[in-house]
C-alpha cells in the first residue's frame, strides 16, 4: 500500500490545492512556483528541491528549442520530478517504474531524443516484446513527436522511418533503433551492433536472456558517453522475478554471474500519484483508479500499487504463507526420516533439496544446491559431500549416524529405454554412491499433489514448511512461477520452475498429507520451539493434556 502521499478521511491519495480543500487544482501546464510547490511538498520534497526542480532540473533535463537567440524556448518535454530521477542518474542500469501512470514510456523515450540530439553519433535501442506494443507504444507516438520538431525548425531534421525501424538526427548522425523481441533467441537480430543506450520497455515482459544479451552490446567508443541501459516496467507475470532480484533485491547467484554487484544497479519506484499530468481537478486521481479498478484484485496491487510480490496468474500464491518459512535446528531434525529430491539440469539449473520426514507427517526442506553447466560426477560429490556435512551437523542418537532413506531424482537421469552406457543415475551411484529412484513426472497431477502439501493442517500449521536462509532458491522461485497460458492447469516452464520440479518428483512419492487427523492438544504458540514439539508427535497419536512447549 501506498504510504508517501496524503490521504482523505475515506484513505484515498488526494493532494490539497494552494487555496485549500475546497479550492481546484489548474492544469498542470499552468502551475508556476506556489502550484509546484503545494504539491511537492506533500510528495515528500524539501522546499531547497522544489526550488532546484522548478528553476533548473525541469529544464536542464527537457527538451525545448528556439529558432533564434533571441527568441524565447519552446518546450517539447518538461520532466516530472520523478522522470528527472531517471534522467539524471548514471548507474549503468537504471530500472523505472512500478505502477500504472508513472509515464515510464514516454520519459525513456525522450530520454532517448535528448542524448541523440545533443551527442553526435548517438545510437539508441528502444525494445518491446512484441512488434504491437512496439508500434502503440513508441512507434506511433515518435512520428507525431518527430512531425511536431520538425515543422518547428521548418525542416526535416528528426527523420522518423518506419519501414527500417528507425529514426535518424540529420544534423549529427545520431540513431535510434526500434526493436522488438517475442520470440526466444530474436535478440541474435541485435547482437551484431554496439549501443550508447538501451531502453527495454515493459521489461518484465522478457526474458532475462534478452535483456541480458542485448545489454552485453553497451559500449561507447565516445570518452564523454557511459553506456547505459533504462528499464521502465510495471509488475507482471513470469518474468517479474528475474527484474526484481537483479534492480531491487540484489538476490543473483554469485556462482552463475560473478560479475554482478548491485551498486551497478538502481531502482527508482514510480508511481501514479507522482505524475501530476494525470490528477484530477480536486487533487484526487479518481477517474485514473476507477479504470485500473476494472482489473483483478492481482492486476490493481500491481498496476495502483506497484507491488512486486504480486505475479499475474501466480500458480502457487499459497507458497509465500508467512508460516511457512521455519529456523530449525539442525540437531532437531535427529528423529526425522531424510530424503533427497533432485531435478536434473545442466543447460537450465538444477537443483538437489534436503528434506525431513517429521513422526507428525509434516515435511521440512532444510537444505539445498544448486548446479548449472556441471557434469553428473561433479554434481554426485557435490551432493555426497553435503550430506556428510550436513550429518556432521545433525549428529545421531547414542553415536548414531543419520543416513538418507531415499534420493528421488529427475527421470531423465535414468536415459531412454534401449539406452546403452551409463546414466547420469548409473554415474551418481559409482561415484557419489548415491542410489536414484526414479520420479513420477506426471505433471498436472504433481502440481496437484504439490497443493496438499501446501494446505494446513487442522491447526492452521503448514504441511510443508522450508528454511528460508539456507534454501533461498526454493523460497524465491516456487512463489514465482505462472500458469501457463496455453494449459492454466500446468505452469510457464520459461520461468525458474527446477526447484518446483524437484519437490514434485518428492512429493508424487509420497501420500498425501491426511488433513483429517483430529488431536486432543493445546493451541499452538508462535514461537518455532512450539511448532517442532507438535510435529515430533507421530500422525494420530493424540498429546497427553496438559503438555506444553
Amino acid at each position: 500500500m501506498v504510504v508517501r502521499f496524503p490521504r482523505n478521511d475515506e484513505g484515498r491519495v488526494r493532494f490539497i490545492p494552494p487555496g485549500g480543500p475546497e479550492s481546484s487544482w489548474p492544469h498542470p501546464s499552468k502551475w508556476s512556483y506556489p502550484e509546484w510547490r503545494c504539491w511537492m511538498s506533500q510528495c515528500g520534497y524539501t522546499d531547497e528541491q522544489v526550488v532546484q526542480y522548478v528553476t533548473e532540473d525541469r529544464y536542464k533535463y527537457g527538451f525545448g528549442l528556439r529558432r533564434t537567440p533571441t527568441e524565447p524556448w519552446t518546450w517539447f518535454y518538461l520532466p516530472t520530478p520523478k522522470q528527472v530521477e531517471m534522467h539524471a542518474d548514471r548507474t549503468p542500469n537504471v530500472g523505472y517504474g512500478g505502477a500504472a501512470g508513472g509515464s515510464k514510456s514516454h520519459g525513456s523515450r525522450w530520454d532517448a531524443y535528448r542524448h541523440c540530439w545533443t551527442i553526435p553519433n548517438f545510437r539508441a535501442i528502444i525494445m518491446r516484446r512484441t512488434f504491437n506494443e512496439l508500434k502503440r507504444n513508441h512507434m506511433d507516438k515518435a512520428r507525431t513527436e518527430c512531425f511536431k520538431i520538425n515543422e518547428f525548425l521548418g525542416k526535416e531534421v528528426m527523420q522518423h522511418v518506419p519501414s527500417e525501424y528507425e529514426t535518424r538526427f540529420a544534423h549529427n548522425g545520431s540513431l535510434i533503433i526500434w526493436a522488438h523481441c517475442q520470440n526466444p533467441g530474436d535478440e541474435d537480430k541485435y547482437l551484431s551492433d554496439e549501443y550508447d543506450a538501451f531502453y527495454p520497455d515493459e521489461v518484465a515482459t522478457f526474458l532475462k536472456e534478452q535483456v541480458l544479451g542485448v545489454a552485453g552490446r553497451l559500449r561507447s567508443s565516445n570518452e564523454f558517453v557511459e553506456p547505459r541501459m533504462v528499464a521502465t516496467t510495471n509488475p507482471s507475470g513470469a518474468n517479474t522475478l528475474w527484474f526484481k532480484d537483479w534492480f531491487i533485491d540484489g538476490n543473483v547467484d554469485l556462482d552463475e554471474y560473478p560479475d554482478y554487484e548491485h551498486k551497478d544497479y538502481h531502482f527508482i519506484q514510480s508511481m501514479l500519484y507522482d505524475n501530476p499530468w494525470l490528477m484530477d481537478k480536486d487533487g484526487t486521481f479518481r477517474k485514473y483508479e476507477k479504470r485500473l479498478g476494472m482489473y483483478s484484485p492481482m492486476r490493481r496491487r500491481q498496476l495502483l500499487e506497484g507491488d512486486w510480490t504480486a505475479i499475474t496468474g501466480q500458480f502457487f500464491p499459497e507458497f509465500n504463507y508467512p508460516k511457512r518459512f521455519i529456523k530449525v535446528p539442525m540437531a532437531d531434525l535427529r528423529s526425522c526420516r531424510l530424503e533427497r529430491w533432485i531435478d536434473w539440469g545442466y543447460e537450465k539449473p538444477g537443483v538437489c533439496v534436503w528434506v525431513a520426514i517429521f513422526p507428525s507427517g509434516h515435511v521440512h526442506t532444510f537444505m539445498e544446491y544448486r548446479f548449472d553447466h556441471t557434469i553428473a560426477s561433479i554434481v554426485a560429490i557435490h551432493i555426497r559431500d553435503i550430506t556428510k556435512d550436513l550429518f556432521k551437523r545433525i549428529g545421531g542418537k547414542r553415536g548414531e549416524t543419520p543416513r538418507i532413506s531415499r534420493t528421488i531424482c529427475d527421470p531423465s537421469m535414468f536415459g531412454i529405454d534401449g539406452h546403452v552406457g551409463e546414466t547420469y543415475a548409473d554415474t551418481f551411484q559409482r561415484v557419489g554412491g548415491i542410489t536414484c529412484i526414479k520420479g513420477d513426472n506426471q505433471r498436472v497431477l504433481g502440481w496437484g499433489r504439490m497443493r496438499h502439501w501446501l494446505s494446513n493442517d487442522y491447526m492452521g500449521r503448514p504441511w510443508w514448511t522450508v528454511d528460508a536462509d539456507l534454501c533461498p532458491y526454493t523460497k524465491r522461485t516456487i512463489g514465482s512461477l505462472v500458469s501457463d497460458k496455453g494449459d492454466p492447469e500446468d505452469l510457464d516452464t520459461t520461468g525458474e520452475d527446477h526447484s518446483g520440479d524437484a519437490h514434485r518428483y518428492g512429493f508424487m512419492a509420497r501420500p498425501s498429507p491426511d488433513a483429517t487427523i483430529v488431536r486432543a492438544t493445546t493451541p499452538l504458540t508462535d514461537s518455532v520451539k512450539a511448532l517442532l514439539n507438535t510435529l515430533q508427535t507421530p500422525a494420530g497419536q493424540p498429546r497427553p493434556s496438559g503438555m506444553v512447549a
